[in-house]
């Protein structure tokens, strides 16, 4: 049987834990010099929106052709916020029209050029409509007055690629994701994806699974008691808050979000174990839930 010895550094992570590490900068490196390298060719769309060009069916002049006439413009977004669009209101005009969404919730909107030959100049392809509206996105006035701009998609798996041969939290995570993203509704499953991505990847999945104790779960704790809760597209939040500080349904609607991640991780860590990926018990038997009052809260309200 082979065993394989991995030396200890002096803060307590395993070199396994610093190849990890190393090289889930390293992509994070290559998608911004990616980004770069687009920027400096000259487009000033950014990668998040260019995803979004292979989806938009404006790409096609058929379809342009097919659209009915109406006095509203068909909108694709390339970003939040961010909408380039055909306005057909008539066998006489079709044009590329691009709008943004002001701070004050209010859309702003562009003619950026002909769509179709109708007799008014070249018509502008896609890749041509969409970089003189992100030419407008981008300037200076547009930075002032829109809304910020941020991918148009929903979370739709962990924020990890586990590298390796040794099986880490964040494999279990991966393994166990896949499974629910078939076993259970959308729902629940995105909700699974945005607790493990905000609560768990950043400081649990480089650890060896095998090496995971009741140590790790009290670091879990501690990290979500202290941790304000993200809504949204909020940016994620290293700022930590004492526990004392917390109301009693902040400190039990945090509690409840505990729960929620050791539930989420006794079944990815069931899953290692019956798929094999591990021989001990010991990572999903240490994990332990906390006690929550979970009776209603009582609003006095004044009938008067």
């Amino acid at each position: 049987m082979l065993t394989t010895r991995t030396r200890v550094c002096s803060d307590g992570c395993s070199e396994a834990n610093e190849a990890f590490r190393e090289s889930l900068a390293a992509r994070l490196l290559s998608g911004f010099q990616r980004e770069a390298e687009m920027n400096n060719q000259g487009t000033r769309v950014p990668y998040a929106a260019l995803k979004r060009v292979a989806d938009c069916p404006f790409s096609s002049t058929e379809y342009i052709e097919s659209l009915d006439f109406r006095d509203a413009p068909y909108w694709h977004t390339f970003l939040l916020s961010r909408h380039v669009g055909i306005y057909r209101p008539n066998d006489r005009v079709c044009t590329w029209t691009a709008r943004f969404l002001t701070k004050d919730k209010l859309y702003r909107q562009r003619r950026l050029g002909p769509a179709l030959d109708v007799g008014k100049g070249k018509a502008l392809n896609l890749d041509e409509a969409v970089e003189l509206a992100f030419e407008w996105f981008t300037s200076p006035e547009i930075d002032r007055l829109g809304n910020e701009a941020v991918p148009f998609a929903k979370t739709s798996s962990i924020n990890c690629c586990p590298i390796g041969d040794r099986y880490t939290v964040g494999h279990a995570l991966k393994d166990y994701t896949e499974w629910t993203s078939i076993a259970r509704s959308p729902g629940g499953h995105y909700n699974n994806l945005v607790l493990i991505n905000y609560h768990l990847i950043p400081a649990f999945a480089s650890i060896p699974l095998e090496d995971f104790t009741a140590r790790h779960v009290v670091n879990l704790a501690r990290q979500v008691l202290e941790t304000p809760p993200r809504y949204g597209f909020e940016p994620y939040r290293t700022e930590r808050q004492s526990v004392s500080e917390l109301s009693s349904d902040e400190l039990r609607r945090r509690k409840r979000t505990f729960n929620s991640l050791i539930s989420i991780l006794r079944m990815a860590f069931r899953h290692a174990w019956d798929n094999g990926q591990i021989d001990s018990e010991r990572p999903w038997r240490c994990l332990r839930r906390v006690s929550v009052n979970h009776s209603p809260r009582t609003i006095f309200l004044d009938r008067e």
